[in-house]
């Protein structure tokens, strides 16, 4: 338990640390706003997705509405609630991405999803049975040791989840969209390596890449 814990902390500070070096570069170099829309304190929490500027009205209010609820955390010196952002964040993006997508948008992300390979798809169906099944270190839960890549039930899991799992998918096109922005915006005001990404030196041991490749 010591050790997961330790593991966990680790990993906690790792990306606690990437987030806020991309935190700094977003808002240093004001990307991610779309022109006319002024969402107050924490603004950047969205960056410049094109399917947000494609949103009607009421979306638009729906997803103002959802960053105003946790707005007041971004300046507040307790220790953030980040199930609460999460939550917001969430319900926001699951607005924008069913947004339809132009067919150039369409294709990138198709080519990102066949790059990206087997990985993503892990990962992605990951996701997926944790949202659908549970976590997998809680009590009563077995999917994580009962199933793998191979499993009749993870197929029939990807087929009647198709749309949560492309939504696990789209997620993380649109992080390496924006880790990607900042990076060249990073470079291009001179900076001579950029962001600075951390190398994992582990693995979660009931992450997706012990469930997926166990061996």
């Amino acid at each position: 338990m010591a050790r997961k814990d330790k593991i966990i902390r680790t990993a906690t500070a790792i990306i606690a640390a990437a987030v806020l070096i991309c935190s700094i570069v977003i808002v240093t170099l004001r990307l991610g706003l779309v022109e006319g829309y002024d969402f107050g304190a924490g603004a950047y929490y969205y960056a410049d997705i094109p399917e947000f500027e494609k949103l009607d009205d009421a979306d638009r209010a729906t997803v103002r509405d959802l960053h105003d609820r946790v707005a007041a955390n971004n300046t507040n010196p307790e220790p953030i609630d980040i199930n609460a952002a999460w939550d917001a964040k969430r319900a926001a993006l699951e607005i924008i991405f069913h947004q339809k997508r132009s067919a150039e948008r369409e294709t990138a992300f198709a080519e990102f999803r066949h790059a990206a390979g087997d990985d993503l798809r892990a990962f992605a169906l990951w996701c997926v049975a944790f949202e659908v099944w549970g976590a997998p270190w809680e009590e009563g839960v077995d999917w994580f040791s009962t199933t793998n890549r191979d499993s009749p039930e993870i197929a029939q899991l990807e087929q009647d989840h198709a749309d949560l799992y492309e939504f696990a998918c789209w997620l993380q096109w649109i992080a390496a969209e924006q880790v990607s922005a900042a990076q060249q915006a990073a470079k291009d005001s001179g900076m001579a390596l950029g962001l600075m990404q951390d190398m994992a030196v582990g693995v979660h041991t009931y992450g997706s890449d012990v469930w997926w490749s166990p061996e």
